[in-house]
């Protein structure tokens, strides 16, 4: 577990996320090359929605098709500067994190956090 404080606001561009379950298939869309935040991630559809997954949770198994190794959502969470999350997994410049306010979970991007103490979380 790590601990960290934002830098700066952040609001989602994706009001409805991706969400698969672990043995699902997807059509594989498009690998981000050109974009280093979006590296390791891949735009995905399934039948109701389409978003980036990472590609370390994605076994190819045609050319535009994968099998979903383990349930994810892309849910990101709104947040303020100034507010505190621990962090519970990080994937692709990615944290996966839970807010300490309301306990809402979801990715953030490293580049608005701000790694810090236990101590500090706590305060």
């Amino acid at each position: 577990m790590r601990y960290f404080i934002t830098i700066k606001n952040w609001n989602s561009n994706y009001p409805n996320p991706i969400k698969l379950e672990q043995n699902e298939t997807v059509e594989i869309v498009e690998k981000e090359n050109n974009n280093p935040n979006w590296k390791g991630w891949i735009f995905c559809k399934n039948s109701n929605s389409s978003g980036w997954v990472p590609e370390q949770i994605i076994n190819r198994i045609e050319n535009n098709k994968g099998l979903i190794k383990e349930n994810y959502s892309a849910k990101e969470i709104n947040i303020n500067g100034g507010e505190r999350v621990i962090g519970l997994k990080e994937l692709n410049g990615w944290i996966w994190a839970k807010r300490k306010i309301d306990n809402n979970e979801g990715w953030l991007p490293n580049e608005i956090l701000k790694e810090i103490t236990k101590k500090e979380y706590n305060l």
